[in-house]
């Protein structure tokens, strides 16, 4: 082969090259689809850390609705004064944006439950029953965390069980969590 015939067959392997080199190169980044994980667990960091905690269970019964399951507990004073109780909640959450578990979501539940005060003179058990109805967002990452915010209101009553005493109101309710998806 002549050199003439190299040349040209040099120049023709590298006119792709040199024609792409005046174009910016574009990368295009696909992220992979979100993996169906239809079940949920959250703990509420902030009750949990003064001693008013619930775990979440969160279980997607189809695209835009959930159903909750919310075990609570509580525990104040370490010394000869005590209060302490348990409850458990039931509920549905409904996704406007999203798919369950993840999105704007519109929530109710209900959890009854008992706390008692124990003192070294006496102790008294009272029973509670707590409603709400919040609006919120959950989000969701790849690697499985979640976060949820949520605000609205809540129905809340405590009646002594020994006494004639009750204590009703609506309040205002918040809902910080943080979990885990599979």
């Amino acid at each position: 082969m002549n050199r003439l015939t190299a040349l040209a067959l040099t120049a023709l392997a590298f006119a792709p090259a040199a024609a792409l080199a005046d174009q910016p190169l574009q990368v295009t980044i696909v992220e992979p689809p979100m993996p169906d994980r239809d079940n949920r667990v959250s703990l509420n960091p902030l009750g949990a850390l003064i001693g008013l905690g619930s775990f979440t269970y969160e279980r997607a019964l189809g695209d835009r609705v959930g159903l909750t399951l919310s075990p609570s507990f509580m525990y104040l004073g370490f010394s000869e004064n005590k209060l302490y109780g348990a409850g458990f909640g039931v509920g549905a959450a409904f996704y406007i944006t999203g798919t369950a578990p993840e999105g704007f979501r519109a929530s109710i539940d209900a959890a009854p439950g008992f706390v008692t005060a124990e003192s070294s003179k006496s102790d008294a058990t009272a029973f509670m029953f707590n409603g709400r109805a919040m609006l919120g967002y959950n989000w969701v990452w790849h690697s499985g965390f979640t976060l949820g915010l949520n605000a609205g209101i809540q129905y809340f009553h405590m009646g002594l069980e020994d006494a004639d005493i009750s204590l009703n109101g609506v309040l205002p309710a918040l809902d910080f969590n943080l979990g885990f998806v599979f």
